[in-house]
């Protein structure tokens, strides 16, 4: 808690920091801009009225440009204007005479009336100002000036304005940052938990996924998919031990009985080479049934994805039907193959061609004689289907999801040989092809089909043309 706490902390005082960091910047940006345009605004302003006072006083002298001095401080327009002589002597205006400076200035001016200018002079306020002056060419000094105080006044709006709102952005900042810390750490805590329960055993825990679609939920989601592979291996680790333990045991308690047997009894070397085969040749089955294991354990891991290639699949079962037509025969079954040519998926040739010998073989082995046994290859809505269809006992629906596990074999099979492995190896494969297995009652007889999704499929290569033929 000590910790989340502490994270809880920092991302709240990231969160802040950089909430603030932007309103800092922008209140800059703000200040600079708007400063920036209002002090040339009022340059341009009084630029403007200096300039034509100036041209005012060339054109009717002094008298009318101190007159039009006096019209435009009764009509409210610029806060200083200034006409002075040569000798410094005031004109018209209302600020005190001033040392002429050419073009633009920054100023502090003391406001004048008539009764300063007929000497008796009181102490004026100072005040800044920007201002523009001209100098004629009799030495006549003109002067148009605009008090800074509205500046000043914009400048203090806005640093109070960003001072109340930053101190409100900061305080919805902290709440932000501490609302999204919280329901953060909520979700990491979320996977934690699940983490916890799944180490103490609880395989079946999983993170709860909202509706949001975001990071997290995929997060989740991708977690919660590991899982379940982790649970699913975990209960086929599980089952498999179990299995060994049962079915190997059966051999295993065969194999001693008969080499007790032959020790106990067996009084000439022929019964005992007798007895070594039948222990040899139960020693070998029980080498199939882990190397059978094995090579299941191998296709579940994965490994062999590195190597996949592309595989034409009408060529494969073509070999495939062409190789146990003769032993269907012999059998007494008819295997009729219904493969469309051209059809070609990225996968692991070897292991393709053990799936489909081991479906045919699967219905020749549990299938009556004088079955007839179908052996389809085709594409449909862009997957690829295999099929085997046959007209023998089927599968009852309720064994169906368990034919597929290790070992499993229906009773009406126990006394065909095998292992118990075959169907388990086709479903290790069908996945790792990402394919998926359907079942299905055809009423008499079974119809087993693996779909091999649109994303395995491989376009058809082209066929050269012989040399020197024309297309």
């Amino acid at each position: 808690m000590h910790v989340a706490s502490s994270l809880i902390a920092r991302l709240t005082s990231l969160y802040v920091i950089l909430f603030a960091a932007s309103v800092v910047i922008l209140f800059a940006l703000v200040w600079f801009v708007t400063s920036r345009s209002m002090t040339a605004q009022l340059m341009a302003n009084v630029q403007r009225e200096a300039i034509s006072l100036a041209d005012e006083y060339r054109a009717t002298g002094a008298l009318a440009a101190a007159a039009l001095v006096e019209r435009r401080l009764r009509r409210g327009g610029l806060a200083y204007y200034l006409l002075q002589r040569r000798d410094g002597a005031w004109i018209a205006g209302n600020i005190a005479p001033v040392a002429p400076v050419l073009g633009p200035l920054d100023l502090q001016v003391r406001l004048q009336s008539r009764a300063e200018t007929a000497g008796e002079r009181t102490p004026g306020d100072l005040r800044n100002a920007i201002g523009y002056g001209v100098l004629l060419g009799d030495g006549t000094f003109v002067l148009a000036g605009e008090d800074v105080g509205r500046l000043q006044a914009t400048r203090t709006a806005i640093l109070t304005a960003f001072s109340v709102g930053g101190g409100v952005s900061v305080i919805l900042a902290i709440l932000g940052g501490l609302a999204l810390s919280v329901g953060f750490l909520r979700r990491v805590e979320s996977v934690n938990r699940t983490a916890r329960q799944v180490m103490a055993g609880q395989l079946d825990s999983r993170v709860t996924v909202r509706d949001n679609g975001d990071e997290l939920d995929r997060l989740a989601a991708n977690l919660n998919a590991m899982l379940d592979r982790i649970q699913s291996l975990m209960e086929s680790l599980k089952q498999v031990s179990s299995d060994i333990a049962h079915d190997l045991r059966t051999p295993l308690a065969r194999l001693r009985q008969n080499l007790e047997t032959a020790k106990a009894s067996a009084t000439s070397v022929e019964e005992f080479r007798s007895s070594t085969d039948a222990a040899i040749a139960e020693t070998d089955g029980l080498l199939k049934t882990f190397s059978a294991l094995l090579r299941i354990a191998q296709i579940e891991s994965g490994s062999r994805k590195a190597g996949f290639a592309r595989v034409d699949l009408s060529e494969l079962f073509e070999l495939v039907a062409a190789t146990f037509a003769a032993v269907a025969e012999d059998q007494g079954h008819e295997l009729v193959a219904d493969i469309h040519g051209g059809i070609a998926i990225s996968g692991d040739r070897e292991l393709l061609l053990q799936l489909a010998s081991n479906l045919v073989e699967n219905a020749i082995r549990h299938t009556p004689s004088g079955s007839k046994i179908e052996f389809r290859l085709r594409t449909e809505m862009d997957e690829v289907i295999a099929a085997v269809l046959d007209n023998g006992p089927g599968i009852p629906e309720q064994e169906r999801s368990k034919v597929f596990r290790r070992f499993y074999r229906l009773d009406i099979s126990r006394t065909t040989p095998g292992s118990g492995l075959g169907l388990a190896l086709v479903a290790a494969i069908a996945d790792l092809h990402g394919a998926r297995i359907c079942l299905s009652d055809r009423g008499p007889g079974l119809v087993v089909e693996v779909r091999f999704p649109a994303s395995t499929v491989v376009p058809a290569q082209p066929q050269k043309l012989p040399s020197g033929a024309e297309p």
